[in-house]
């Protein structure tokens, strides 16, 4: 798909036209009254992330140029640093480099964020100081110190950037080495307390029924345990312990039953499998959905060239590749085993509605006027099958839709 820029100032323009169709009302906490939204496009709206893609797309092509337009001096040269890459999702953006020394990771993201930083300037923007995090993602022995670092800000002065030790991205929390061991015990936490609130609702006399626990469960619940459970899953027994006491207090509820009960009879009681092969599933569910995804996207750019049909990376990773054999595999990497590329592919864009009318695929499609008369239509078309026959190119499909 060829991308589109479209300026600026047509996606302002779009953004007040909708404004004044899609009104919101809000509560001001400050005043206790109720306010009209006349500008801007209301919080929730499902044209936000529309219109934020067209208007950030001019930030991701800084970085997508095969020149790197950092220029890094030879000190941090000989560490070898990769090209700059950028992630966003929505308005939450992170910028990756890698190389052989913090120091010069923490060179090229200063001087990759004044590149962002200038940008937001000119699209009349402003980065959060305030959510400004800083991870290095080592495992060496030597990288015990983790160097801070300082950015430029607009009017000159110098902000100092703290290194943290667990930073929560789009609802997961990352560790210095991808381990995820604070990710799982805050979701189990978190699952904790929601399970401490429906015990409230679990009473054998009043309470609600074993099915409507049940639907609690795994509307409430579960979907707190295995948030991108496909990223720190890796089949750790030390992670399946510590949220298998979640599930295993919610069994106890659904089933009214006492402590001592095994914990397998409570799961085919519930009919609720075992965290850890309900973990396996998701992961072979993620896995299919690879068949779904265009060549062109990022999760394919760190796999092997057979995904790409042989085509060259378009967004290289930003940590060096390994042909090693026995380097460890990355978590795609495992999750793609499960699947494979000579497996049936569907594209789910394939074809825009508005791109191919009748007129573009010429004779291949006959239309006949309805008529209300049932035994011309059964004639006519007993008509039209028996002359198919005789044209082996002849495709007949029945559909019970419009």
């Amino acid at each position: 798909m060829k991308k589109c820029h479209i300026p600026l100032e047509l996606v302002k323009w779009i953004a007040n036209f909708l404004s004044d169709r899609e009104v919101a009302i809000y509560l001001d906490g400050n005043q206790g009254e109720m306010k009209l939204v006349k500008n801007s496009i209301p919080q929730g709206s499902l044209i936000s992330p529309i219109l934020v893609s067209f208007y950030s797309a001019g930030l991701l092509d800084i970085f997508e140029t095969p020149i790197n337009p950092i220029k890094i001096p030879k000190n941090h040269a000989c560490n070898h640093p990769t090209h700059v890459s950028i992630l966003m999702y929505v308005d939450d953006g992170k910028l990756t480099v890698s190389s052989h020394s913090l120091d010069t990771n923490n060179y090229v993201l200063a001087k990759a964020y004044q590149l962002v930083d200038q940008w937001l300037h000119s699209a009349e923007l402003s980065p959060d100081k305030d959510k400004r995090e800083l991870m290095h993602y080592t495992r060496r022995k030597k990288d015990k110190i983790s160097p801070h670092i300082n950015l430029t800000n607009r009017d000159g002065t110098i902000s100092t950037i703290l290194v943290g030790s667990i930073i929560c991205w789009l609802g997961v929390h990352f560790d210095r080495k991808l381990l995820y061991n604070y990710h799982v015990t805050k979701m189990a936490a978190k699952a904790e307390n929601a399970v401490a609130c429906i015990s409230m609702l679990a009473n054998t006399v009043w309470g609600l029924s074993h099915y409507h626990l049940r639907l609690l469960y795994h509307t409430c619940i579960l979907s707190i345990i295995i948030y991108a459970s496909t990223a720190w899953w890796t089949g750790q027994q030390k992670h399946i312990q510590i949220l298998n006491k979640v599930q295993n207090r919610a069994l106890r509820l659904i089933c009214a039953a006492f402590r001592t009960t095994l914990t397998h009879a409570l799961e085919l009681e519930a009919s609720i499998p075992p965290l850890s092969l309900y973990l396996d599933f998701l992961t072979k569910l993620t896995a299919i959905c690879f068949n779904k995804l265009s060549t062109n996207n990022l999760i394919f750019q760190r796999l092997s060239d057979n995904w790409r049909n042989g085509q060259s990376l378009l967004n290289p990773s930003p940590l060096p590749t390994k042909h090693n054999c026995r380097s460890k595999p990355t978590q795609l990497q495992k999750i793609a085993t499960f699947t494979s590329p000579a497996y049936e592919c569907i594209f789910l864009f394939l074809l825009l509605s508005w791109q191919k009318t009748q007129l573009d695929y010429g004779k291949c499609f006959t239309i006949h006027q309805s008529t209300t008369d049932k035994d011309k239509v059964v004639a006519r078309h007993n008509s039209f099958v028996n002359q198919a026959q005789y044209h082996p190119e002849t495709l007949l499909t029945y559909s019970d839709g419009s």
